[in-house]
């Protein structure tokens, strides 16, 4: 009986400990929309050419965030690996010190749209971005996997749609 309730009280606090992980990450998950979001804001006041076009993603990703945000509630996060939940909870660290920098600096330096739309592909095919594929592919609630299943859709169409504005603005010096 004593070896019953201490295994019970290992799993609560596992179950606990991987609950704040997961949520912990959704958090991270919701500055990193933001932050990739307010980085599109700045390109839509400093590139008026294009103001639509990234005023348009910036408020998608700001969307993004929403959806995480109301999604809270709905995720049973002892579904998640606590392997991945650490891996993407790095990966999401290292992009959010990324757009931190990357603010800063198109805040103090002139960028050309070549710059915006080099950045913005970057930050859209980077790991933080990709997590939602990889929680999307061990989800197993349905609820869950539709979720991340748009949020990966979005981030796809994000990329592709950068893509198509490139050849259309005739960026050439364009790269990943």
């Amino acid at each position: 009986m004593i070896f019953f309730k201490k295994m019970l009280r290992i799993i609560h606090h596992l179950f606990n400990n991987n609950k704040y992980k997961m949520i912990e990450l959704i958090d991270l998950s919701i500055d990193l929309e933001y932050g990739i979001g307010k980085i599109y804001y700045i390109f839509h006041k400093n590139f008026p050419d294009d103001s639509e076009f990234w005023l348009q993603i910036s408020k998608e990703e700001n969307g993004h965030a929403s959806i995480l945000k109301n999604a809270k509630d709905l995720l049973f996060v002892d579904k998640f690996p606590i392997e991945l939940i650490l891996k993407s909870k790095k990966e999401i660290k290292n992009t959010l010190t990324e757009i931190k920098k990357i603010i800063n600096y198109i805040n103090i330096n002139n960028i050309t749209v070549e710059d915006a739309f080099n950045i913005a592909l970057k930050l859209e095919d980077s790991a933080a971005e990709k997590h939602y594929e990889l929680f999307m592919n061990i989800a197993t609630d349905d609820k869950i996997k539709k979720l991340f299943q748009k949020l990966n859709d979005e981030d796809k169409n994000h990329y592709n749609r950068l893509l198509e504005y490139k050849k259309i603005k005739d960026l050439k010096n364009c790269e990943m």
